[in-house]
């Protein structure tokens, strides 16, 4: 005991300091390290039952991240500075190994997620069509899958090409203009004004489109109530059937 005594007092610690650290379960060499690291023995044997080692924690501490914290990043192969970025984002451990997993960054992830895109997968099959996350969130709103919207993209591309060289055959035939600045400017009117009217017509469509769901929706609930009551008949018909006989 005597022996002991001396070793921590060798190594700069007063009586009351050693049973502190001794009460956790340290060694006069170890707790002189961590000590040295500026780590009290309340704070040293946190990380140390979590497994760090002083650097490790030294690491972990200078990223603003608590022991336990820490454990949870490290035991999914993150670093101390990998994990204060994704941390630091409001991502969990599992989580961002599920992005990363997915092929996206901190910054990418994090953009997706804010438009409520929870999923790394889904917003990976969004990515791989071309969309960025406010494109996507907007066609998810209105019910549309990656490969639907990518086919809508693609046919609205189509009738601009179209549309736009329309235009130009038009206007290049029907006025006979003497200049170039002309024939510009009766482009550029005759391409809005009848855009606008395309939009219009459009509009009113999709209107009566979704007018036209909804009365098919109502149909089709009718149409579940009627085989409800249907089956219902059959059974009463069925019981007064066994009576008779």
């Amino acid at each position: 005991m005597v022996k002991e005594s001396s070793l921590w007092w060798e190594e700069g610690f007063t009586i009351k300091e050693a049973y502190e650290w001794i009460r956790y379960g340290f060694s006069s060499q170890e707790a002189k390290m961590w000590k040295v690291a500026k780590f009290d023995p309340q704070n040293a044997i946190r990380w140390r039952k979590l497994g760090f080692n002083i650097k490790e924690a030294k690491e972990w501490i200078k990223e603003g991240v608590s022991p336990e914290e820490a454990q949870k990043w490290k035991t999914l192969n993150f670093s101390p500075k990998e994990a204060k970025e994704w941390y630091g984002t409001g991502f969990e451990p599992v989580e961002a190994r599920e992005w990363i997993k997915a092929g996206f960054d901190v910054e990418s992830a994090s953009s997706w997620r804010k438009e409520g895109f929870s999923s790394p997968w889904e917003a990976l099959a969004w990515k791989k069509e071309g969309f960025g996350p406010q494109m996507a969130k907007v066609y998810v709103e209105d019910g549309f899958t990656p490969g639907k919207a990518k086919f809508i993209e693609n046919v609205i591309l189509v009738f601009i090409v179209v549309y736009t060289v329309s235009v130009f055959l038009f206007v290049y035939y029907i006025f006979r203009f003497d200049s170039l600045w002309r024939y510009v400017l009766a482009y550029f009117f005759v391409y809005f004004i009848g855009l606008y009217f395309i939009l219009i017509i459009i509009g009113i469509t999709i209107k009566i489109f979704k007018i036209f769901i909804k009365i098919f929706k109502i149909f089709i609930k009718i149409f579940k109530i009627f085989i409800k009551m249907f089956k219902i008949f059959i059974k009463i018909f069925k019981k007064l059937r066994k009576i008779e006989l």
